[in-house]
């Protein structure tokens, strides 16, 4: 299983939050109520990486090179 550390900054959060209001709301209703910093972030990355290898397949699917 392949492993990815990230470090989430304050700077970071900051520009997530201002190029994705839906994940800033998210945040603010999920956090600490539901879960910590940590399991959002990791949750959130994890959503990150499924759907760009979601569509890098979507992609691939049509690419002549792959028949």
């Amino acid at each position: 299983m392949l492993q990815v550390n990230y470090q989430v900054t304050p700077e970071g959060m900051q520009q997530t939050f201002a190029e994705r209001p839906h994940v800033h709301r998210a945040f603010l209703a999920n956090v600490p109520a539901v879960m910590d910093e940590k399991a959002f972030w990791t949750r959130f990355f994890k959503n990150e990486i499924n759907r760009q290898v979601s569509i890098l397949v979507i992609l691939n699917a049509g690419c002549a090179c792959c028949e």
